[in-house]
């Protein structure tokens, strides 16, 4: 069993735990009796079998392949088991009663002529045999609410999951785009840099393939493989553009979602560098306590206007990430002044 299916079982322990503890509360002294005391343990270990044969069996084996007859006929078959297992339970009496009736004396004609007393109170030994079919309805009930809730939960991570994937594929196809556009200009003129380019890219492309698949990464990790992809870009383009990545020592353990940066510097170098005009790429990440802080700023000298793909692959798919991640917990701003675009993010990262 692994650490989640532990965590699970001590989750329902701990729940039961506090329910019975809650209603032996309320039974009080009659806990007492061994006659109740029985009856009341019996119904308990009732009632955990509904609950969990409904959840583990019923449930799985039965809604999700559709078969509703089949789960309605384990219904009516666990109610008529609830009220023959009510009968037995009733028929758990104290011998001294049978005993008691034995040994009653006979009334004389004079008792007889008397009007028959009232019918007994419920005494405590009944007590434990109202509920039980009732009890089955109700656990039956909470066991059903529960696997449906967890069920839906377990859809929600998965979409979760292969949303996330999605975003990811989009960037992968889209960086590799800009790194062969960089190779094929240094190889149109013949530069000698060209394979060191591609080596580089050889190591960019293997950190797609394996880490870029985890759930998270370490933070210095990620920025040890963004600056090799700044170190690429600097390559294809001249001493006309500043380019800065400042980013202090990380010596933390904490983890970040792979990939999540490198949009917004893609987009810096894309519509902040070329050839012919002066500009600059000033990129900043530090930690402050449990906060990453990135900032990115570059003029803008490649005017092609973005069309909707592109956004989708640069902010918009940063933003729907950050909001899958980490909701809540991260602010992120973008602003444009005198041709200056400005990305400023704060992750939270330890939620």
């Amino acid at each position: 069993m692994n650490k989640k299916g532990i965590g699970r079982l001590l989750i329902h322990v701990l729940a039961w735990i506090i329910i019975i503890a809650f209603v032996s509360f309320f039974v009080g002294r009659d806990l007492a009796d061994k006659n109740f005391l029985q009856k009341y343990i019996l119904l308990w270990i009732v009632h955990l079998l509904i609950f969990y044969i409904n959840y583990f069996l019923l449930l799985p084996n039965l809604i999700i392949k559709k078969r509703r007859v089949l789960f309605l006929f384990f219904i009516i078959a666990l109610l008529f088991s609830g009220f023959y297992i009510n009968t037995y339970i009733k028929g758990i009496k104290k011998p001294q009663q049978n005993e008691q009736r034995k040994d009653q004396p006979q009334k004389n004609n004079q008792d007889k002529r008397k009007p028959p007393p009232p019918p007994p109170r419920p005494n405590k030994q009944d007590r434990a045999d109202h509920g039980t079919v009732y009890g089955i309805l109700v656990f039956f009930s909470l066991s059903t609410g529960l696997w449906f809730i967890t069920r839906w939960q377990n859809n929600e991570r998965e979409k979760l999951k292969f949303e996330l994937a999605y975003l990811k594929q989009q960037i992968n196809p889209h960086f590799l785009f800009n790194a062969l556009n960089g190779i094929y200009s240094l190889a149109n003129r013949k530069s000698p840099k060209t394979i060191e380019l591609i080596l580089d890219l050889a190591d960019l492309l293997r950190y797609m393939l394996h880490d870029a698949h985890k759930g998270s990464i370490e933070l210095k990790k990620e920025i040890e493989y963004l600056n090799n992809y700044i170190e690429i870009e600097k390559l294809r383009i001249t001493d006309k553009t500043e380019i800065k990545f400042e980013y202090g020592e990380t010596v933390s353990d904490y983890m970040i979602e792979p990939m999540l940066l490198f949009p917004v510097v893609e987009n810096a170098f894309k519509y902040g560098a070329n050839n012919f005009d002066e500009s600059f790429i000033h990129i900043n990440l530090k930690e402050n306590n449990q906060y990453l802080v990135f900032n990115c700023k570059n003029r803008i000298v490649n005017h092609k206007k973005k069309n909707k793909e592109d956004s989708g692959i640069g902010l918009e798919n940063i933003k729907r990430r950050l909001n899958l991640l980490y909701p809540g917990n991260y602010s992120l701003k973008a602003n444009e002044k005198d041709k200056v675009f400005e990305v400023e993010l704060i992750i939270n990262l330890e939620k």
